[in-house]
């Protein structure tokens, strides 16, 4: 037991301690008040975080970093001696140019990148990677040396009033789209850049045009005294839709391609007919030689290559006038894609349907369907235990590939994972759908040959 004198003497020194603490403080206070006009406490400012700006974007790329398609400079070249570039992104990487710039659209070709930027200048389209025929615009550091290979996104200079807004962007083999328009939603004219061995920009073909280095941005006015609301690339072909739902083509057509009835180049785009005569087209498609399209009423058209049963047309292995694709159980169409050697569709319930030749989605011992056959829901995120039921809204595909976008942002792809084109950390083909890990939601994503990019709206 403490004796009480002890206790006594303790707690007088506890008393003097609390008492000088008092003091100390005490004159702190006076000399530093926290609220030196008497602020009131309900007064007091709080502070609130700003609102999240929905207009912000984010732009996001991987693949093969060696020809400068994914438009990040310090992944593709070396920073020392001792450093070696990567050969490939397995993973996607933030590009630093959607930081500085708002990208509302992208467009991936045969190995580089398009992408259109919102602003007041009339320096609205940027491009990188390969610029060997001028696909991404006269590009020169020194007189009479034009840049063949560009590792970092780079204006295009392009006859554009500074009031006019780029509406959509596409990208073939070596040549580009770009529609331009005055108002939004009220369609435009095209500008067209880059190879025209085939007539796809839109112009008369001149034998032995040097495009290397070529200035030559043409101008495709409305056709049919309409305004031209959307643009797609095939590999060297180019297709246009005017406000009246009419679709023209031009480039080459060997393997029907241009669905123009008959094989050849057309330099001058004419208008498509064939089962299109009298429908209303609002999208068409294409990354390789072979069509599809879809009209306001969800009906499924094809044309071009066939090789692999893609245009479901028994013993024809090249379509040259578009023809109707029945689809049995399918519903009506929303959204459409075509690679190299298969085709897909998006109904209005968000369900995809796929066929042809490759890793279409239904695993690795399934590489050819003769028929339209629907990947399994659940491999696309949709479950009845998922607090999101979230479904798909938009599909893509390169030559090799497919892609997926749900309503959610989320960014599903499968395929041939060509230099690490999926995006999925590994360079492994996948053989059915997997979400790419993305820190971003997801609203468009362009799929080339061994890249991609995607613009996505932050979470925050």
């Amino acid at each position: 037991m403490i004796p009480t004198s002890i206790l006594r003497v303790s707690n007088n020194c506890l008393l003097q301690v609390n008492n000088c603490a008092k003091r100390h403080y005490g004159r702190i206070m006076k000399r530093f008040p926290l609220y030196p006009d008497d602020t009131p406490i309900e007064k007091i400012p709080e502070y609130a975080f700003s609102k999240p700006d929905k207009d912000r974007r984010h732009l996001f790329s991987w693949g093969l970093c060696e020809h400068g398609a994914v438009g990040i400079l310090r992944q593709c070249t070396k920073r020392s001696k001792k450093d070696t570039a990567p050969r490939y992104l397995q993973r996607p990487c933030r590009v630093r140019f959607g930081d500085f710039n708002r990208v509302i659209d992208v467009a991936c070709g045969f190995g580089f990148t398009l992408y259109a930027v919102s602003t007041k200048s009339s320096l609205k389209v940027f491009g990188t990677g390969i610029n060997t025929d001028s696909q991404i615009g006269y590009q020169s550091q020194r007189k009479d040396a034009p840049m063949e290979l560009l590792l970092a996104p780079v204006p295009i200079r392009l006859p554009i009033d500074p009031h006019e807004n780029v509406a959509a962007l596409a990208a073939g083999r070596a040549h580009s789209l770009i529609l331009v328009e005055r108002e939004k939603g009220k369609g435009g004219r095209v500008l067209t850049l880059g190879n025209n061995s085939y007539g796809q920009c839109a112009r008369p073909i001149e034998e032995g045009e040097e495009f290397n280095g070529s200035k030559m941005v043409h101008c495709v006015e409305g056709l049919e005294a309409e305004a031209i609301k959307s643009v797609a690339c095939g590999q060297d072909h180019s297709l246009f839709i005017n406000n009246r739902g009419h679709l023209f083509s031009c480039g080459w057509g060997d393997d029907g391609q241009t669905g123009l009835g008959v094989p050849g180049k057309k330099g001058s785009p004419s208008r498509v007919r064939g089962a299109l005569e009298n429908v209303n087209i609002v999208k068409a498609t294409s990354s390789g030689d072979c069509n599809l399209a879809i009209s306001d009423n969800g009906a499924l058209y094809g044309w071009g290559n066939s090789e692999y049963g893609q245009l479901l047309q028994d013993h024809a292995a090249q379509i040259y006038s578009p023809v109707k694709i029945n689809l049995p159980g399918v519903g009506p169409v929303v959204d459409i894609a075509v690679g190299g050697s298969f085709c897909a569709v998006l109904n209005e319930k968000g369900q995809i349907w796929t066929w042809g030749f490759g890793l279409l989605g239904f695993g690795p011992n399934v590489t050819q369907v003769s028929r339209p056959q629907m990947i399994p829901e659940a491999l696309l995120g949709k479950s009845s235990f998922a607090w999101k039921k979230s479904k798909v809204v938009s599909i893509e595909a390169g030559l090799f590939h497919l892609a997926a976008v749900t309503a959610d942002g989320d960014l599903f792809t499968w395929g041939r994972n060509k230099d690490g084109c999926l995006g999925l950390g590994n360079l492994r083909d996948q053989p059915f759908p997997l979400r790419v890990s993305i820190g971003a939601t997801v609203l468009k994503v362009s799929c080339g040959v061994d890249h991609m990019a995607a613009v996505c709206s932050p979470f925050y």
